[in-house]
């Protein structure tokens, strides 16, 4: 049995108070700014308040990282107040290294995983006006074809005991396909409680994710109490159980703009759109069948938020979307589309892999359009000319190497009845290979000594299967060694599929063969999961044919 436990590292705050705007000369003006408290690994002391100088000092001298400083503090005046929250997806490796690595936290061999995305976490996130930790939500992916995955006794379900049990992260993002590895293949029911959230899904009543059923914890949009972020996830289209991007995106953010409006007209949002009612009344027609759904109403967080503005009064949902779509061209009408939307969002993320034009490379806003201003389905292109209501986009694709971050500033009117706007979207990107010595707390030690027991776990379980000569690498970068033809690894899964089937002929799409082979000799569990990592099932029948 693994025993799971966690730790807080303690350490001393260092008490800093931003310059006021206006120059080298300007004054500082205490009642601008409201105090913040960065944790400061090294023993140097910092000036009360901080001249240009010596910002670019502490710049040299790596006593504090910038972006954390810069955007971590909130700015009151007497009717206004930014806030900051945080906003962090990750594709990283549940482990840092292979099986065989990362036996502690000072072993050189550990590089990436989500121990160090938690580490850069804990240190870039900030802190508010009270000295607590920048509100920040996390969505990691689901791992399911590593080898520590496959091989570990819980499988899929590791994912859960670490992003949630170690790390705490509340949600988790994965491929719809997930959705129909229910009892009939796979037991998910423990997975099943760990929220998934995917929006532009159909999710039929017998299916084990269905709310219906009591235990499927999917998500249609994460309501999320500690950021007041509405997230939806649009994925691939075409995949199983897919619905539209466009019409799912429209249909929830209507819900969402419904949760605001019964928090208050402080709360509510809108194009400037405002008279065209045929086609308001076909996108609430969408909220009905997603309330139908249990969108709202199966949610862990829904309009009763209790977080509050400075007047006391509920703060609004901010709704964002994460988009991922390996179909080049589907972003542009996507953002078109919410452009146009008589509720659209106020981010858009966009994960995609390839970005042919490179638009949106850096965090830019967008005006929103009319219905009557653009009716030729063009895709969007950033504009100079910024309207009050605008989105937010930003490409960045999905690296596991890489920890990603972005700093969401929050404008609150704290005595209008305005809705809250982001003012600023502030992008930062490391290498998780070059997590900091200074970052790597007690924290991180924790979590990589956890991490090696369950890595020791899975290791005792990848047993001999059986010998053969070497297998040659199937996949390599761009390099499909069974695409061109007949291949090693499609030759053994090809007479496996044959011999377990006992049928004549057997299939297979070389497409699913990947993986490093294995040199000549005893071949393990997981060579073989890693050479075909996804899920398949065997399907029998006759073929008839006259000569």
């Amino acid at each position: 049995m693994l025993l799971l436990w966690l730790g807080v590292a303690q350490s001393t705050p260092t008490t800093i108070s931003s310059l006021s705007p206006g120059g080298n000369n300007a004054q500082p003006q205490q009642d601008e700014y409201t105090e913040i408290h960065l944790y400061d690994d090294t023993s140097s002391s910092v000036p009360a308040y901080r001249t240009p100088q010596d910002e670019q000092e502490e710049k040299e001298e790596h006593i504090l990282l910038t972006p954390s400083l810069s955007h971590a503090r909130t700015r009151k005046t007497q009717e206004t107040r930014e806030d900051v929250v945080n906003f962090v997806f990750t594709a990283a490796t549940l482990l840092s290294g292979d099986l065989t690595e990362c036996h502690n936290a000072t072993d050189l061999t550990c590089e990436g995983g989500v121990a160090a995305v938690a580490a850069y976490l804990r240190t870039l996130a900030g802190t508010d006006s009270s000295g607590q930790s920048t509100p920040t939500l996390v969505l990691p992916t689901l791992q399911r074809t590593s080898q520590f995955v496959m091989v570990h006794p819980l499988g899929w379900y590791v994912n859960r005991l670490i992003l949630q049990g170690i790390l705490g992260w509340k949600l988790f993002l994965s491929p719809p396909s997930l959705l129909v590895q229910n009892s009939t293949h796979r037991d998910l029911s423990y997975l099943q409680n760990f929220p998934l959230v995917i929006s532009n899904v159909n999710i039929p009543p017998d299916n084990s994710w269905h709310s219906e059923h009591g235990r499927g914890q999917h998500r249609y949009v994460y309501w999320d109490d500690a950021t007041n972020l509405a997230l939806l996830t649009i994925v691939d289209n075409g995949q199983v159980l897919n619905y539209p991007q466009v019409e799912s995106a429209i249909g929830l953010l209507e819900a969402v703009a419904q949760e605001n409006a019964n928090l208050g007209k402080h709360c509510v949002y809108s194009s400037n759109d405002d008279g065209d009612d045929e086609k308001e009344a076909l996108y609430a027609s969408y909220q009905v069948y997603y309330n139908g759904q249990g969108v709202v109403a199966d949610q862990d967080s829904t309009a009763n938020a209790t977080t509050t503005d400075t007047n006391d009064r509920p703060k609004c949902w901010i709704p964002i979307i994460f988009y991922y779509d390996g179909e080049a061209g589907n972003f542009d009408l996507f953002v078109h589309a919410m452009r146009q939307a008589p509720h659209p969002p106020a981010i858009i993320f966009n994960a995609e892999r390839i970005n042919n034009n490179g638009t949106y490379a850096e965090p830019t806003r967008v005006s929103l359009l009319s219905s009557e201003s653009n009716t030729t389905n063009q895709p969007s292109q950033p504009q100079q000319a910024i309207r009050e209501s605008s989105i937010w986009i930003h490409w960045y694709p999905q690296d596991p190497s890489q920890y990603g971050q972005h700093q969401i500033t929050i404008q609150r009117d704290s005595e209008k009845n305005e809705p809250p706007s982001i003012t600023n979207l502030t992008y930062m990107q490391y290498s998780l290979a070059d997590l900091p010595e200074s970052y790597k707390d007690d924290v991180y030690a924790q979590h990589i000594t956890l991490l090696q027991e369950l890595a020791t776990e899975a290791m005792g379980h990848d047993t001999v299967v059986g010998e053969s000569l070497a297998m040659p690498p199937q996949r390599e970068g761009a390099y499909y060694r069974c695409n061109g033809g007949e291949c090693e690894s499609g030759n053994l899964f090809a007479d496996a599929l044959q011999f377990k089937s006992d049928s004549d002929i057997a299939f297979l799409s070389s497409g699913g063969l990947r993986g490093m082979g294995w040199p000549e000799g005893p071949v393990l569990l997981s060579n073989l999961w890693a050479t075909l990592p996804f899920p398949n099932l065997i399907c029998t029948g006759n073929l008839c044919w006259s000569r």
